[in-house]
């Protein structure tokens, strides 16, 4: 891990945030920053991975901060995600009843290297992997990057984008689309379900996505019963499949851990992080859940 090289295009990000926010950034300021905030009429936020919060400057934000941004931006999708083009950053828009910009938060996209080649032999072993682990530490960059190596082995491959909340797969790589795992779960519960092609975005001839909902409300809506249906569906319809979600343990993560060929947890060195590392791995034993790996 302390060979590992975290690289965050920061200054993409740093380039469509108004000067009277950039001029309070710092050299090192944004090292481990997880996400940056910046609400109507509160102090723009930069939170860090140790759940530190700095302030930038004694300036509320605008109406003319928040036009600053958006301006320099992709329009926002229909579930209110942008992002920079040719970055994993991510940026999510809180929008009044009237529907205008109130508040923006730009999540932090990291590419991490040095982990592909640690990982590559583990998921060409199994069939299904599922990758675990908070915001920020590299999981959805390494499942693009896998999906690239497996397509280049003309193996056809599915990514399922388990963080209901927080997943932006489909976002990331500039796809809209009007099913989700959601639309998934919906129709077996009531018998309508078929082919799982019918859900997927097809990134090309090997590469297909299952997005995370459109709505993040929809999440709640998701019956954990109908997981062991959608990923059995899976590995029979592809040659691998990978699954990104949080680390969260609740019921539909708990289900998908008993259902895939292997686990990996991604963490850092943040005592946080070591602390949340050390109680999942109590949990996996007191489960008898031994298919996994920390990185």
């Amino acid at each position: 891990m302390d060979n590992l090289q975290f690289h965050s295009d920061l200054s993409r990000l740093i380039e469509i945030l108004p000067p009277k926010v950039t001029k309070h950034i710092k050299d090192g300021l944004l090292d481990d920053v997880i996400e940056l905030v910046l609400d109507l009429g509160r102090l723009p936020e930069i939170r860090h991975s140790s759940s530190k919060i700095d302030y930038l400057g004694q300036e509320n934000i605008d109406n003319e901060d928040l036009c600053y941004i958006t301006s320099r931006i992709p329009e926002f999708t229909n579930d209110n995600r942008s992002g920079i083009e040719g970055t994993l950053h991510r940026i999510s828009a809180i929008r009044n009843r009237q529907g205008k910009v109130v508040g923006l938060t730009c999540r932090i996209g990291r590419v991490v290297t040095g982990t592909i080649n640690c990982i590559k032999d583990i998921v060409l072993q199994n069939k299904s992997i599922l990758f675990l682990g908070r915001p920020g530490v590299g999981k959805t960059t390494n499942i693009l990057n896998l999906a690239g190596i497996i397509e280049q082995l003309q193996k056809k491959v599915l990514i399922i984008d388990l963080d209901l909340y927080g997943g932006g797969i489909a976002t990331y790589l500039n796809r809209t689309y009007d099913s989700s795992i959601f639309h998934i779960s919906f129709d077996i519960i009531n018998n309508r379900y078929e082919d799982i092609h019918k859900y997927t975005i097809q990134i090309d001839d090997y590469i297909d996505i299952i997005a995370s909902p459109i709505d993040p409300r929809d999440a709640n809506k998701i019956d954990a019963k109908t997981i062991e249906d959608i990923i059995n569906s899976a590995t029979l319809n592809y040659d691998f499949v990978l699954i990104d979600t949080n680390h969260a343990l609740n019921d539909i993560n708990l289900t998908t851990l008993s259902l895939v060929d292997e686990i990996l947890f991604f963490t850092t060195n943040d005592l946080l992080d070591l602390k949340n590392m050390k109680s999942l791995i109590s949990i996996f034993n007191n489960l008898k859940i031994k298919n996994y790996k920390l990185l």
